[in-house]
C-alpha cells in the first residue's frame, strides 16, 4: 500500500509539472526557433522606434530591413514591422514637406474700410 501511495504522489508531482510548464510558454505550437527569432525580431523593432524617435529615419528603415533578413520566422514581429515602416515613411514625408505649403496667418491683409462722409465738410474720408 505504501508503494502506491508514493507511486500516485510521483505521478501526481509530474502532472502538475509538466501543467506548468506549459503556462509558461505563450506559444506552444512555436517552435525553439521560431520562438527565438520574435524574440530577436522585438529587439529589433524596439531599436527601429527608438531611431523613429529621434527621427533618424534611415536607421529605422534599415533595422526593419534586418528585421526581414534575419527574423523569416518571425511573422508576428514582421507583421509590426511593416506597421513601423509605414510610421517611418510618413514621419519622413511629414519631415521633409516644405514649410511654404503651411498657411501663414500673420501675412492676412485687413479688411478696407468703407468710406464714410464727414458730416461738416461733406467729404469722403478713408
Amino acid at each position: 500500500m505504501n508503494n502506491i501511495s508514493l507511486l500516485f504522489a510521483c505521478l501526481l508531482t509530474g502532472l502538475l509539472m509538466a501543467a506548468c510548464g506549459q503556462q509558461n510558454n505563450p506559444h506552444p505550437d512555436w517552435s525553439e526557433t521560431r520562438t527565438a527569432m520574435e524574440a530577436e525580431g522585438q529587439t529589433i523593432l524596439a531599436k527601429s522606434r527608438d531611431a523613429l524617435a529621434r527621427q533618424d529615419y534611415e536607421t529605422a528603415r534599415r533595422e526593419v530591413s534586418q528585421l526581414r533578413t534575419r527574423c523569416k520566422l518571425a511573422y508576428d514581429a514582421r507583421n509590426a514591422g511593416i506597421l513601423l515602416l509605414d510610421s517611418i515613411e510618413i514621419a519622413d514625408a511629414q519631415s521633409r514637406q516644405p514649410l511654404h505649403f503651411l498657411p501663414v496667418v500673420h501675412n492676412i491683409p485687413e479688411p478696407r474700410r468703407r468710406p464714410t462722409r464727414c458730416r461738416l465738410c461733406k467729404k469722403n474720408s478713408a
